[in-house]
């Protein structure tokens, strides 16, 4: 992980993975078993270009655009990130970063649930099972951040907004060494880094960012008034997972209308 101070407040910083640490080995790749949690764990490792073979299962063009909660009944869901056969095999290589071992199958059940509109099932997980479960989530809707050239792509990216800076540091800490072993993929904690300074605009581009609700609703607000030079970051953000939030609180803030899909977990 690497961290420094932000170029306008000297004591606060962002900090950020490694965005070009070494590609996942490619020995073994095969994705056709991967259609049950059983055999997830017989396909080896990842190709390096594991993010465009997943995305090459579905449609590039069928994409819905929708402000609806996760949580609401009958929610618009992306066609992209809809077919659960995608969805297990993203959380297939996500759970291995997490551990050669197979998760749990309540954190399995819980991912697909909430990829489906459904928050109850994660809602009633906790410590590191939770952790995991909003991981595997972050996983798939990250692989859509950035394009064939590795280009951050408008609208793209997930942001996992938390209640406090220790819950941030948490999540950060735990998905952190995790996206240390993916190449061309970043996650970023705000940490309070003012949003135009380099720091803070390049932490805004990860492709996972990590921050307390006030960090977000600032960053927010700078790069919607900044005008174009900060246009792509204005458009950041295709998922919000706001942790430990009631969605009833949330309908109201500008901040949270900005997404495509959120989701309170």
């Amino acid at each position: 992980m690497r961290s420094g101070p932000s170029a306008a407040l000297p004591n606060l910083c962002a900090r950020q993975s490694h965005d070009g640490g070494s590609e996942l080995d490619s020995t073994q790749a095969d994705a056709k078993d991967c259609g049950n949690r059983a055999s997830w764990y017989s396909v080896g490792i990842a190709p390096p270009n594991y993010q465009e073979a997943l995305l090459s299962c579905a449609d590039p063009h069928a994409i819905t655009r929708s402000g609806a909660l996760f949580d609401q009944p009958s929610p618009v869901i992306d066609k992209r990130m809809a077919s659960e056969d995608l969805r297990l095999k993203a959380f297939a290589l996500a759970a291995l970063l997490i551990s050669p071992q197979p998760p749990q199958d309540a954190v399995v059940a819980a991912a697909l649930a909430l990829c489906d509109g459904k928050n109850w099932l994660v809602r009633q997980l906790s410590g590191r099972d939770k952790l995991a479960t909003v991981f595997l989530v972050s996983y798939l809707y990250a692989l859509d951040s950035r394009d064939s050239s590795h280009e951050f792509r408008r609208h793209g990216g997930v942001h996992v907004i938390t209640p406090d800076a220790q819950r941030a540091e948490e999540y950060f800490n735990f998905f952190a060494p995790l996206y240390d072993k993916v190449d061309h993929t970043r996650v970023a904690q705000l940490l309070g880094a003012d949003p135009l300074s380099v720091e803070g605009s390049k932490a805004y581009l990860a492709d996972i960012v990590i921050g307390t609700r006030e960090e977000f609703i600032a960053s927010y607000a700078a790069y919607r008034d900044a005008g174009p030079d900060f246009s792509l970051h204005a458009s950041r953000g295709r998922l919000a997972l706001a942790i430990d939030r009631d969605h009833k609180e949330l309908r109201s803030e500008e901040l949270i209308r900005h997404y495509p899909k959120m989701a309170t977990v």
